[in-house]
């Protein structure tokens, strides 16, 4: 049984691509092998007269996506130096290395997949992309906070390159209804083959189930002849399956990882966070633990055998054709991470245990998995909790109760008899719904009649509101903030925070308000203003409120302040560690970071970082 391909395109929608704009470059074969096999294979098929004399000279060796990997030209582009070529006469810029680097990769590809840290230059890469791979116009999809500052840098950066015709678009405006036919249009403007679409934070489109990525391999389906920059940070932040399908949109059949679902997924279970790989995984990444390393491995214990399979990887994907990945992570500044100690109020140590022991909000709400739970204590952690603010101040009680104890029976079948098909509330839901039918009658059959069986759960939910416990943390940051000889900034990620920041007198940036270049004490968003942002010219010290959980969003963030142009000897971040969940969430980033290292190479804040408590005020 031959394995569909990543992309999933079945003979259909080969057969009206190929009809409309001949055989894609990443494969589109009727029998649904994975792209580039049947012809590195040959096919030997009647019909195929050029696999009929070969066969019959000697027998196609064909190979399985991990040999294919390992045999793909090593390239090294880090002699290249194409200012020259691509600066207007004139021009007092110059190229960086790692841009030069970039646009000698798309010269020998046509098309890029770039693991290149915050503030090197990602942008003038894709803006002379089309340059590098003789397109005329540019596609260059971005986050929707960075848009406004592309289109300043765009008018700039053209008076010194040879920067051609680029349509901005951000990845939420293809995400809406309206956006389902916004690329092809453009392809009804231009010939495919003059096409190149830069993706910046590629990592965007990593889930293949949101419709801004479905519009994108649609498009590229539609349009095979379109070349494909890929760039981002953290091109995978937690397992290789985030950069799978985009590798292969950029680099097609010299994608650097595999493009069949047994290989990747034995890839991912030997290289992930969070990956548990058995006998069988092992074996299929052999040919690539062989070709860098000597030692059998078998013969090494299981922890270091998980951080040499990475490396593995990591000298494989940098070497590839059409990827470049940055190897300066410092910067002439050094960067510094430490902790901000706080004392705990007594309220909150009781909402912390509740949440904890009764498995429930301060005001009794039940959590339905751990996810709820944990979101939670990061709240109370904060000060506040939300509550459902009922009109006119009088609760459904029906709706409350039903759907409580619903919640409540969800919650003791995750805890107690979670197993494989019945590990999320979804498939406990589905499960218990066919018990029902057949007869069921206990606790959690009736919990389900009472809450699904009945009009209830289809009452719209009332609206949230914030309910303060104790904004200790936030009084404890403004004053921190205020003691600073430099202006500070308080990064936030909760609505609530936000309101009662502005309510102390600080002033907050969040959504639709961008921060001025002149630094001063205020508050940031980090969904705002995490990405894209350049704001190492007016600050140097910050204070994570609520410390994320990932990796990528710490490296995003942190490269606001620490990036090239960043005049202070050292830049430095607090982060409040007080309870454990804001203990685990850096340590889960930390975690990540170090994964997103070994794979790609391209170092990581929190990896490189010097963490000390002697700077805390």
């Amino acid at each position: 049984m031959v394995d569909r391909p990543i992309w999933g395109n079945g003979r259909r929608e080969a057969d009206q691509t190929e009809k409309r704009r001949g055989k894609a470059p990443w494969g589109n074969h009727a029998d649904d092998s994975p792209p580039g096999l049947a012809r590195l294979a040959g096919e030997t098929s009647p019909d195929n007269p050029f696999a009929r004399k070969l066969s019959s000279r000697r027998k196609i060796e064909k190979l399985t996506e991990t040999q294919r990997v390992i045999r793909l030209p090593i390239r090294d582009y880090s002699t290249a130096d194409k200012t020259a070529k691509y600066a207007k006469p004139g021009c007092s810029w110059e190229l960086r290395p790692i841009q030069s680097q970039a646009l000698a990769a798309l010269e020998d590809a046509h098309g890029g997949l770039f693991s290149i840290g915050v503030g090197w230059g990602k942008t003038l890469i894709g803006m002379l992309a089309a340059h590098a791979v003789d397109a005329k116009f540019t596609i260059f999809l971005a986050p929707a906070s960075t848009i406004a500052q592309l289109e300043q840098n765009y008018a700039e950066l053209r008076r010194q390159f040879k920067i051609g015709t680029i349509a901005f678009i951000s990845y939420g405006r293809l995400s809406r209804p309206d956006g389902t036919s916004m690329l092809e249009r453009y392809a009804q403007k231009h010939n495919a083959s003059d096409i190149v679409l830069v993706c910046d934070e590629v990592h965007k489109i990593k889930r293949k189930e949101s419709a801004r990525t479905k519009r994108v391999i649609r498009f590229l389906r539609d349009n095979p002849e379109v070349k494909v920059v890929g760039m981002s940070g953290t091109l995978t932040s937690k397992g290789l399956k985030d950069m799978v399908h985009i590798a292969e949109m950029a680099l097609r059949e010299n994608s650097p990882l595999p493009r069949d679902r047994t290989h990747i997924n034995a890839w991912a279970e030997c290289i992930d966070v969070d990956g548990k790989p058995g006998d069988t995984d092992w074996k299929a990444v052999v040919p690539l633990w062989r070709k860098y390393n000597d030692v059998h491995i078998m013969r090494v214990r299981y922890g270091d055998r998980r951080r040499m399979i990475r490396l593995a990887f990591q000298k494989r994907f940098g070497s590839a054709p059409g990827v470049v990945a940055s190897k300066e992570g410092a910067l002439g500044c050094s960067l510094e991470i430490g902790s901000r100690d706080v004392v705990i109020p007594r309220a909150i140590r009781e909402a912390l245990d509740m949440a904890i022991d009764e498995e429930a909000t301060p005001d009794g709400d039940p959590f339905t998995d751990d996810t709820s739970q944990w979101r939670a204590l990061r709240q109370i952690s904060t000060g506040f909790y939300y509550k459902w603010n009922w009109p006119n101040g009088v609760p459904d009680e029906e709706w409350l109760d039903a759907r409580c104890e619903w919640n409540r029976c969800v919650r003791r079948e995750l805890l107690y008899s979670s197993r494989e098909g019945y590990d999320s509330p979804l498939l406990v839901a589905n499960t218990v719904s066919r018990e029902v039918l057949e007869g069921g009658r206990n606790i959690i059959h009736r919990a389900w009649l009472g809450w699904f069986g009945t009009s209830l759960n289809k009452r719209p939910p009332p609206p949230t509101v914030a309910v303060w416990i104790d904004d200790y943390l936030v009084r404890d940051a403004v004053a921190w903030a205020c003691a600073q000889d430099d202006p500070a900034i308080l990064w936030y990620q909760s609505r609530a925070v936000e309101s009662r920041l502005r309510e102390l007198g600080v002033p907050v940036y969040g959504a639709g308000h961008n921060p001025p270049k002149q630094g001063h004490l205020c508050g940031m968003s980090i969904r705002a203003h995490g990405v894209g942002k350049n704001l190492q010219h007016g600050w140097r010290t910050q204070l994570v409120l609520e410390p994320p959980s990932s990796g990528n969003v710490w490296e995003q963030l942190l490269g606001r302040t620490h990036r090239p142009g960043q005049e202070a000897d050292s830049v430095q971040a607090y982060m409040y560690q007080h309870t454990e969940a804001f203990q685990q969430a850096i340590a889960k980033a930390r975690e990540d970071a170090l994964y997103i290292q070994d794979t790609t190479g391209s170092r990581q804040k929190l990896v490189y970082c010097t963490y000390t408590g002697d700077l805390v005020g």
